[in-house]
């Protein structure tokens, strides 16, 4: 009987865990998932990726409203402004604020968007910098800025 009781027990915990729903925020959060390759030639293309989570899905900010979705910061000058860009059209289905959304961003920056000082030295030995990145939405929510490692450019 007292096993009895033990499996019942265990069964309505496990029932209550397993119903919860799921605690999100409205503020995005992101995970750097990647960046590289970490030597970047004026050929080469660097790829970020981003896992992106948004609690009530106003992802998408619109060109025209003079703001953007990712923000990026080259960390080698410390006056530098955050360049921003813009996520691709969002498809409004898969944006359902009582779900929120969950994605995988990747960002493509060429050399013209990061380039290598002028040095000699720089040259001959790369560039190296890190990027500071972060995600905004409709709302003006900031998420948490993260950092890539160290990238030379060549």
């Amino acid at each position: 009987m007292l096993r009895g009781l033990i499996l019942l027990a265990s069964l309505y915990a496990i029932t209550l865990v397993s119903c919860e729903k799921p605690v999100t925020s409205n503020i995005p959060q992101i995970t750097l998932m990647y960046a590289g390759p970490d030597s970047v030639s004026v050929v080469d293309t660097l790829t970020i990726v981003l896992s992106v989570k948004d609690g009530d899905a106003d992802l998408g900010v619109s060109p025209s409203s003079g703001g953007a979705d990712i923000y990026v910061k080259d960390k080698r000058y410390d006056s530098a402004d955050y360049k921003g860009y813009f996520f691709p059209e969002l498809d409004p289905e898969i944006l359902d604020p009582d779900k929120g959304v969950t994605a995988t961003c990747y960002l493509f920056l060429t050399s013209d968007q990061i380039q290598r000082r002028p040095d000699s030295v720089y040259a001959v030995l790369g560039d190296p910098t890190t990027l500071e990145i972060y995600v905004k939405d409709k709302a003006g929510h900031e998420s948490n800025h993260v950092l890539t490692g160290e990238i030379r450019l060549f």
